[in-house]
């Protein structure tokens, strides 16, 4: 609070991600009414192991989380290069999608995602100054998203283990569906 600069409010920010399975598992309980039926849902060959990652921001301000981005990321299996730009189209423009080689978050993706919800604060700038709080996982932590942080101005803070309850709502709160 004493480094913020003068006339900007803070804004925490957390940032999170989490996978998306594409063939959840089957709930306890199914029904089928005679020995003879089958389940209807067929899955591909490694199928079991398909996901997306939604990448969210969760913030301390109730007007500026309407503005923040949302971010899906898909490999090139599960985002067909053919469908990407209709996606695209049919999800809005806070909603961005990603198809790299793998959709799990690496130190230059999770660069990009920074820069990304530095461009959607632009407009905001003169009257905060965001903080962003996430987790210490490897690819969080590298030279690419330090640089991120640096060139978009926004104050990084670690959420130490043991503290996710506490500092990072989107993990115990707003992923609780997917889990």
């Amino acid at each position: 609070r004493q480094r913020a600069p003068v006339g900007k409010t803070l804004l925490l920010i957390n940032i999170d991600e989490t996978a998306i399975s594409l063939s959840p598992k089957a709930m306890a309980g199914n029904l089928f009414i005679t020995k003879a039926d089958q389940p209807v849902q067929r899955k591909r060959k490694g199928g079991d192991r398909a996901n997306l990652t939604h990448v969210a921001f969760a913030c301390s301000d109730v007007e500026l989380q309407s503005v923040l981005p949302q971010v899906i990321i898909g490999n090139e299996h599960t985002i067909p290069a053919a469908s990407l730009e209709e996606l695209r189209n049919k999800c809005g423009p806070r909603v961005k999608v990603l198809r790299k080689e793998t959709s799990w978050v690496n130190g230059p993706v999770f660069a990009f995602i920074l820069r990304l919800l530095a461009d959607a604060l632009a407009p905001y700038r003169e009257q905060v100054q965001p903080i962003v709080l996430f987790d210490a996982f490897g690819g969080h932590l590298t030279s690419d998203v330090w640089r991120a942080c640096t060139l978009s101005k926004l104050w990084p803070m670690l959420v130490p283990a043991q503290a996710t309850w506490l500092l990072q709502p989107l993990d115990t709160e707003g992923f609780a569906h997917y889990k």
